[in-house]
């Protein structure tokens, strides 16, 4: 996939984007976009499928790809969470979402180290 990103691509998207929103029901379903948080069994069961079909790479957004089925419960839930504060901490850029990284990252750091011996 190709994404355009000259001068006239940005302007030809905001329009789309200004014109799709003109309405009130777009607008409604626009700000519901904006508001949904990520889900953490649609990230495990997205794991889980791509990692079947042997991909290392997600096709969609290039992200890695690793066997969460072999992931304990809780080490799952900790590496979700690392995940969801990493996404605050650079488009919140504050000090509340800088903290809550860290103690998500103190919480994921013991576990992986645990499930690094076991593997």
């Amino acid at each position: 996939m190709t994404i355009f990103t000259s001068e006239d691509a940005i302007r030809a998207r905001r329009a789309v984007a200004t014109a799709a929103a003109a309405d009130a029901a777009s607008l409604r379903a626009f700000l519901a976009l904006r508001e949904r948080r990520p889900s953490q069994p649609n990230f495990e069961m997205l794991q889980s499928v791509l990692f079947s079909a042997g991909l290392s790479v997600c096709p969609t957004s290039g992200s890695p790809v690793f066997n969460i089925d072999d992931c304990p419960p809780r080490l799952r839930t900790a590496l979700w969470d690392v995940l969801v504060a990493l996404q605050r901490v650079i488009n919140e850029k504050t000090a509340e979402a800088r903290e809550a990284f860290d103690a998500a990252l103190r919480v994921l750091k013991p576990m992986v180290e645990r499930h690094r011996v076991i593997l």
